[in-house]
């Protein structure tokens, strides 16, 4: 989906929250296909699984509220 830009802010600036609007919605939808399980949802995303925890922190998510979304 496209996401509106401004461009009264900096490149810099809209770039950063271009990537932080795409790795939320990559995040939600990975933890919701693996209802939550991060092992699962790690190796999917060729990460590890502290960097999805790291990145789960960033936003807010936490991975009972995925256990049961699917």
């Amino acid at each position: 989906a496209e996401v509106p830009i401004d461009t009264s802010q900096s490149l810099a600036r809209v770039r950063a929250e271009g990537v932080e609007e795409i790795e939320r919605r990559y995040l939600k939808d990975l933890l919701t296909r693996h209802q939550g399980r991060i092992n699962k949802s790690a190796e999917e995303a060729g990460i590890t699984t502290r960097q999805l925890h790291k990145l789960m922190k960033k936003y807010g998510y936490r991975k009972e509220t995925f256990k049961s979304a699917h």
